[in-house]
């Protein structure tokens, strides 16, 4: 059967719980009425008296103008090398050599006087006999007979005198030299130059390559700080910003002298480049001045030899010119002498001739009668050889070497005939040679004794000759060492001009590297300021974060109270009751 229910519930805050939440409630309003709590200390370090003496001592290394004096001082010894002259060189005349002296010939005695050469007769040679072999003996052959042959008398043309032989004087040109000058070499100064064509076209990009790096490095400090704030549930509080703050400075301070540090070491390497470039031109203009002067020298000394060789020329052309005048003379002299030895001989020549046709006509009735004869002879030989031609090779021989003793018994006597008559000829000759060597040795003599004085006067002359070129020689030796001197004495100053500009150029290097030194100390100086001022500002921020932790301390704390609040149980509490019957029962 049907029955009724009945239910009711009820609900009741936990007292206990609701007293521990108005304490919570309480002490935030307690903690919302605390009033603000400035921070009276400093925030901010300032610089430390290190990094305050490493920028004064910068600023005063700036002013003092280190390696100033020492880069004017090397300035005024590159003017001064630059405006150094060489010394000029000049040749000293050389002396003219005196003339020689003149030579003259004697005269010459042409005399003629000789004796008689008397010929001799030259005996008949002995028969020739040829041993027997058994062969038919050849008759003996007529004996030749030749004519006798005479010579005519011959006469010699008398020779005259000869004329003496005259010099020329010789003249040599003097030797002059041209003046050397050495170019003047302008050395420029590093402020009238460009930098900007040394300078490194990338240094933008490296300085913000740099600077991105020093970003990259601040967003992920500035990431840590963040999560760091956030686990500390402190995101977006004032400490955060604090720190932001912190770190964005410290990257612009890194920024900005990284930034200078790039540029800085730019403009120093392209200042470095810059100097070593005027360096070089001005050791190239230097150098050119030193090999322009070289030329000059050497034009200059290729001048004096010239001018050497042309006066040494001239001095052979002349002297020359005067042999030759004087071979002319000799020449003319020995051709007028010829002329009369060749009158002399023609005249001989005329009469030997005359004696030779008439010698050689009788030579050839001679030699007619001879030849006659030899050919009588000749028939009588072939008329015994063709009786002997049918006999045997032996005899053959026998009467052939009975031939040819024959034949060398009438050539033996022919050729005795000849020489008689050859030697009568001859004796003839020998006394017209005789009569000819006789003139001619008394007009070599003369010649000899002629030709004595005129060696001994172009002896005299030669000695003349050699002593001034000696002279000449020995005034060209100390005019050349004299400009050997001088060259030697130019090329000091020339290398000791190069030293002083060496030594500048060293100075002002050290003046610069002193220069740099100030610099790098007083960098050095301020570097150490720089990180002393660090750590006191680390200290301030310290100090400054402690402040923070305890100012922000109760509130920590009430957020804990509130944290342990939120995780307590619920503090409603509900309570049901009800009842009910049945119809039917249960």
């Amino acid at each position: 059967m049907a029955g009724k229910n009945t239910q009711s519930m009820q609900q009741q805050f936990d007292p206990e719980i609701k007293q521990r939440l108005l304490q919570v409630y309480d002490t935030g309003a307690q903690l919302a009425q605390t009033p603000y709590q400035p921070y009276l200390n400093a925030t901010v370090a300032p610089a430390s008296p290190a990094q305050t003496q490493g920028m004064q001592a910068a600023a005063n290394a700036a002013r003092a103008g280190i390696g100033q004096s020492q880069l004017n001082q090397a300035i005024q010894e590159t003017q001064g090398v630059a405006n150094f002259s060489p010394t000029s060189v000049a040749a000293t005349n050389v002396g003219m050599p005196t003339a020689p002296g003149a030579v003259s010939a004697g005269a010459i005695n042409t005399g003629i006087g000789f004796n008689q050469i008397a010929n001799q007769q030259v005996a008949a040679p002995s028969a020739i006999t040829a041993s027997q072999l058994g062969m038919d003996r050849i008759g003996p052959l007529g004996m030749l007979s030749p004519e006798r042959v005479s010579a005519q008398g011959v006469t010699a043309q008398q020779v005259g005198p000869v004329d003496a032989v005259a010099t020329d004087r010789i003249n040599v040109d003097p030797i002059t030299s041209r003046d050397v000058t050495a170019q003047t070499v302008g050395s420029q100064s590093l402020a009238d130059t460009d930098l900007s064509r040394y300078q490194n076209q990338y240094t933008t990009n490296v300085i913000d390559a740099a600077l991105g790096d020093l970003d990259r490095a601040r967003q992920m400090t500035q990431n840590q700080n963040a999560a760091s704030a956030v686990a500390a549930n402190a995101f977006g509080g004032d400490r955060q910003g604090l720190l932001e703050a912190e770190t964005n400075r410290a990257f612009a301070d890194q920024a900005a002298q990284t930034a200078a540090s790039l540029r800085q070491a730019g403009f120093q390497n392209a200042q470095q480049m810059a100097q070593a470039d005027l360096g070089r031109a001005q050791q190239a203009g230097l150098q050119s001045a030193q090999l322009g002067l070289q030329a000059d020298l050497a034009n200059q000394q290729s001048g004096l030899s010239a001018a050497t060789t042309s006066g040494q020329l001239g001095l052979q052309a002349a002297t020359e010119s005067g042999r030759q005048a004087l071979q002319s003379g000799l020449a003319a002299q020995d051709a007028n002498m010829r002329a009369a030895l060749a009158n002399q001989q023609a005249g001989l020549t005329a009469g030997t001739t005359t004696a030779d046709q008439a010698l050689r006509a009788g030579l050839a009735n001679q030699q007619a009668g001879l030849t006659a004869g030899g050919q009588n002879l000749q028939s009588q030989l072939d008329i015994a050889r063709a009786n002997q031609a049918a006999r045997q090779a032996m005899e053959s021989t026998q009467g052939a070497q009975n031939l040819q003793a024959q034949q060398a018994t009438a050539a033996n006597q022919l050729q005795a005939s000849q020489l008689n008559a050859a030697n009568n000829l001859a004796a003839q000759r020998a006394n017209l040679d005789a009569t000819l060597a006789a003139g001619q040795a008394r007009n070599q003599g003369m010649l000899s004794n002629q030709d004595a004085a005129l060696r001994a006067g172009l002896a005299n002359q030669q000695a003349g000759l050699s002593t001034n070129q000696l002279a000449a020689q020995v005034g060209q030796g100390n005019q050349e060492a004299a400009l050997r001197a001088a060259l030697a004495n130019q090329q000091v100053g020339l290398t000791a001009g190069d030293q002083n500009l060496r030594a500048a150029q060293q100075l002002a290097g050290l003046g610069e590297q002193q220069r740099g030194l100030a610099f790098q100390d007083a960098a050095a100086l301020e570097s150490v300021g720089t990180r002393q001022r660090d750590l006191a500002q680390e200290l301030l921020d310290d100090r400054y974060r402690r402040f923070l932790e305890e100012r922000e301390q109760p509130f920590r704390m009430f957020d804990v109270l509130r944290g342990g609040a939120g995780i307590l149980p619920s503090p409603v509490t509900q309570q049901s009751s009800g009842g009910g019957f049945s119809i039917l029962g249960g």
